[in-house]
């Protein structure tokens, strides 16, 4: 698995920068991807929802705290079987030149890619008129959740060569 740093791609939403994924499919039907980024991170990075918009001031000027990155993005090897896959992905939170990260491919199962793929598609609905509705399909009788899994890659370091453009 490799990562590495990408200043400008496209995809329906317009450009961005991130990182580009790297791996090897695993040989067989039904493989199913997450992206996972862990850092340490101070007030100053905005997560991607809330730019030019609320302050984040819950820690002091300067103190790191833990965050986690899920992509959003479910990636499937439908009609890829065992192929070397490269994924753009745009990240949540804002960083700096040197700001550290560790990477990991999450393998999820098809029930829990079914439930966080609906769960971008809620996501993606929610204030924009032109998208259909996203339910949440449950496999627990009774209430909202599904049982599932997902298994984590080896970590993979990263460093940002650069700041955000």
């Amino acid at each position: 698995m490799g990562v590495e740093y990408v200043e400008n791609f496209y995809d329906v939403y317009g450009g961005h920068d991130g990182v580009i994924l790297k791996y090897q499919d695993a040989i067989g039907s039904g493989n199913y991807y997450r992206f996972q980024m862990d850092r340490m991170m101070d007030n100053t990075r905005m997560h991607a929802h809330v730019l030019g918009g609320i302050p984040n001031n819950c820690t002091d000027p300067g103190e790191l705290f833990f965050t986690r990155d899920l992509g959003r993005v479910i990636f499937s090897d439908i009609g890829n079987d065992g192929a070397t896959v490269e994924e753009n992905i745009e990240v949540s939170y804002e960083y700096l030149q040197g700001d550290e990260a560790t990477v990991y491919l999450q393998s999820l199962d098809k029930e829990s890619a079914a439930f966080f793929k609906e769960l971008d598609e809620q996501l993606q609905s929610i204030l924009n008129p032109f998208v259909e509705p996203a339910f949440l399909h449950s496999t627990i009788e009774g209430t909202l959740g599904v049982f599932g899994s997902a298994v984590r890659s080896d970590p993979f370091p990263f460093t940002y060569p650069q700041d955000n453009p």
